[in-house]
């Protein structure tokens, strides 16, 4: 069966795209990402018994 996409070439890619866009305007960046998931709360894990 032969590959269609390289999935590791294209994560890479896209990796250095999304690095490039917070390098430049990181302040933009978190607010954007604070805009989009600032309303999800942490669920805190009680998976340890004692």
């Amino acid at each position: 069966m032969e590959k269609k996409i390289d999935a590791v070439k294209l994560q890479r890619e896209i990796r250095l795209k999304l690095a490039e866009k917070y390098l430049k305007a990181r302040d933009k960046e978190l607010r954007e990402l604070q805009e989009k998931f600032g309303h999800l709360k942490k669920k805190r894990g009680g998976t340890h018994f004692r």
